[in-house]
């Protein structure tokens, strides 16, 4: 997975791809460790899907922009507008029922 490592990349990226996912982790967070791969695997189902990782220790100014206080942190955004944000304890098949839903609208309508 790609790592974004500014505020200005992840708007970029955010900006460019109608579909897409921010994976905010941590080095030290073995819980995003684990989720990560899960997340990979899901993202795989949906080919129109963009994910990168945001490693929100590294990215200055990511807290208060995007209001991340917790890792892990998944924020998906449907036309550069965030549609919903999953953290903590993140479920995969609570994520797949939103991102059905949005896909869903997004290429059937």
């Amino acid at each position: 997975m790609r790592v974004l490592r500014s505020l200005e990349e992840i708007s970029e990226f955010t900006q460019k791809n109608n579909l897409c996912m921010l994976y905010f982790s941590s080095e030290n967070c073995s819980a995003c460790k684990l989720l990560k791969d899960k997340v990979e695997n899901l993202i795989n189902e949906y080919k129109n899907i963009a994910l990168v990782e945001v490693k929100s220790e590294e990215t200055k100014g990511i807290q208060s922009e995007y209001g991340i206080f917790t890792v892990p942190i998944i924020l998906f955004f449907v036309e550069g507008k965030e549609a919903f944000r999953s953290s903590k304890y993140v479920g995969i098949d609570e994520i797949r029922e939103k991102l059905d839903r949005y896909y869903e609208l997004y290429y059937k309508s």
